[in-house]
Formats: C-alpha cells, structure tokens, sequence
C-alpha cells in the first residue's frame, strides 16, 4: 500500500476578497470625492462593484454545493 501524506492545509483565499471589497467600496467614495469629477468617481465605484459581484459569481459557480442537483 502507498502511504498517503497528510494533506497541508491552506485557507481558501478567493474566499477572503469580500474582507477587502466591502470596506474598499464606501473608501473609494470618500477618498475620491472632491478629488476627481463625479463622474469618474461613480466610473470607479460602479467598476469596483461589478468586479465584486464578478468574483462572487465565480466563487458561487466553482461551488459544488451551488449546483442545482444539491437542493433538498
């Protein structure tokens, strides 16, 4: 029999962004307003929010538990 080594363990960091995505979004707000037109400041702020929701769908879709053969 092959022995098996014991499997390391690492944290899953794509489950980390929202620790960094939730206190960057009202961050972006403040630090750009009166810096930058408001247009572009809500430019920044839209883009940052659709990447988080982007990174969200992948994390959700790489889930095997998020599959429709899970319900019960």
């Amino acid at each position: 029999m092959a022995s098996e080594q014991p499997r390391k363990r690492e944290p899953n960091w794509s489950l980390f962004a929202p620790l960094l995505y939730a206190p960057l979004l009202p961050l972006l707000r403040i630090s750009l307003n009166g810096r930058v037109p408001a247009r572009t400041r809500d430019a920044v702020f839209v883009s940052a929010a659709l990447t988080a929701l982007a990174h969200a769908g992948y994390v959700m879709s790489r889930d095997s538990t998020m599959g429709a053969s899970s319900t019960r």
